[in-house]
């Protein structure tokens, strides 16, 4: 979210206004807007469409003075009044031509870049922890008296973990790490083939370093060329740093936040982000996973190694944990505004085929009840029916190591069957990833494009990591703050 404030928003209030936070909830029934989303929770409303469309839009900010609200942002400027009646909290006298439009808080260039944006004429539900302090079996009532618009929506009190100054907060953001030199590259592999999440069969205890001293030492051989071609080390972890000096950014607007990382295989360490964290005496810490779908392999190899080194030794603080976040809105709208701006460059986009692609699973993993296949698909499913693309959706699978049976079709056999049905235009999406690093860069980008263009694909490109795109830090930032108000994270 971007926050602004300036001297003519001052003057009109009659005291220093107090920033807080507001979701906003169901839109106007005559867009069809229909879904409300708050602390995790979706709330679903038909209208008069008979239809059932969820629409998000990120929280967005009011400066409250005294029983006043007002909205504020460059796209418009209306005032509402807030009153208190018995055990309920009314907003009242919405203007009908207050509107917001989906693109809020996405600064240019950005804003033009989101297609048919969605407008939202009336805020029927929008929960305010911070103005009242109310009991906590109170509820919110917040109503349109304007015309046909004229409705109500009652949410329980369900009050979220309130950031200020006086909170210390620690994230840890989980990565899988890379090698930062060529010389790293062994110990790097070295040290994910030695993971017991990663490779693991009986006698495995006895065998398992052995085996990951000969992985390694052939591997390293085979992919230094493919380092070296991407600048000679892996990017990884600039990308992470960049998005934790982000993520803390946003935070540290409301509270004392500090954004630790923790690579798995290669530096920093886990070890690394504890030792920040008690140093930063964070009295609750938000563990989070930069991995969008859950797999053992990757979010549950990288809590495994916190529970492993984390000793309280005095510092116990309060920990928060975010499993997956393939279903969140704000991630999968950062994913299609992606998406969306690698499509405006084909000259037609019926005649695109967006390849969703996502690192492979050995097949033994997910028929062990591994879920990361599965919500692969969802997330695409989610992603393309948010795009609304007219073009042709497939899913595959990458980065296969070894002669085990691994998740299929493979993307060296999808872009060949693309080119066998004459088909042109390509877009790659890597699905399973948030942050550029050698299987998108290389492995896409370089070895799947040779691949492409030898089998007469001609147009051929792919979608850059999130990154820290703005619209994926407040994602995150979003995980983060639902995270210490929801008791099932904990």
């Amino acid at each position: 979210m971007v926050r602004t404030r300036s001297e003519g928003d001052r003057a009109d209030l009659s005291q220093e206004p107090q920033l807080i936070e507001i979701v906003p909830a169901l839109g106007d029934f005559s867009i069809g807007n229909a879904g409300e989303e708050h602390s995790g929770k979706s709330h679903y409303l038909a209208s008069w469409r008979n239809t059932q469309t969820l629409t998000h839009v990120r929280a967005f900010h009011l400066y409250v003075s005294r029983h006043h609200v007002a909205f504020r942002d460059q796209m418009f400027h209306r005032h509402a009044q807030i009153r208190q009646a018995g055990t309920q909290i009314l907003v009242e006298n919405l203007e009908p031509d207050c509107s917001m439009n989906r693109h809020w808080g996405l600064p240019e260039p950005y804003a033009h870049r989101v297609r048919r944006p969605q407008f939202f004429d009336h805020f029927f539900a929008t929960l305010i922890p911070h103005l009242f302090e109310p009991a906590a079996d109170q509820s919110f009532v917040f109503g349109s008296t304007s015309g046909a618009h004229a409705n109500q929506s009652i949410i329980e009190g369900n009050h979220s973990q309130k950031l200020g100054a006086a909170l210390r907060l620690g994230v840890v953001l989980f990565q899988l790490g890379g090698p930062d030199s060529l010389e790293a590259i062994e110990p790097f592999l070295y040290n994910l083939f030695c993971d017991p999440d990663i490779i693991d069969f009986p006698f495995a205890r006895i065998a398992r370093q052995p085996l990951a001293r000969l992985i390694s030492s052939r591997r390293a051989k085979h992919v230094a060329h493919h380092y070296a071609e991407i600048g000679g080390k892996s990017p990884i972890l600039g990308f992470t740093l960049n998005q934790a000096a982000a993520l803390e950014a946003v935070l540290r607007r409301d509270c004392d936040a500090m954004v630790a990382v923790a690579m798995r295989y290669w530096k920093p360490f886990t070890d690394e982000a504890i030792q920040r964290l008690e140093r930063h005496r964070a009295d609750q810490v938000v563990l989070l996973p930069l991995y969008p779908q859950y797999s053992r392999t990757t979010t549950g190899s990288s809590l495994n190694e916190w529970t492993r080194r984390f000793r309280p030794n005095g510092w116990a603080p309060r920990i928060h944990v975010v499993k997956e976040f393939y279903r969140d809105s704000a991630y999968l709208d950062a994913v299609v505004e992606a998406v969306e701006r690698s499509m405006t460059g084909f000259e037609d986009p019926h005649d695109v085929d967006v390849v969703f692609s996502a690192h492979s699973l050995p097949v033994s993993v997910v028929e062990n009840g591994d879920p990361y296949q599965k919500q692969i698909e969802e997330t695409t499913s989610l992603v393309w029916s948010r795009g609304a693309w007219p073009g042709r959706c497939h899913i595959c699978y990458q980065s296969k190591v070894g002669a085990s049976k691994w998740l299929r079709p493979s993307m060296h056999e999808t872009v060949k069957r693309l080119a066998a049905e004459g088909r042109k235009h390509v877009l790659v999406v890597p699905i399973s990833f948030v942050s550029d690093h050698v299987e998108t860069l290389h492995e896409i980008d370089i070895e799947h494009r040779e691949q492409a263009r030898s089998l007469g694909i001609s147009d051929y490109r792919m979608v850059p990591g999130l990154n820290d795109s703005p619209a994926f830090i407040e994602a995150l930032a979003g995980l983060v703050r639902r995270s210490l108000s929801d008791p099932d994270r904990h």
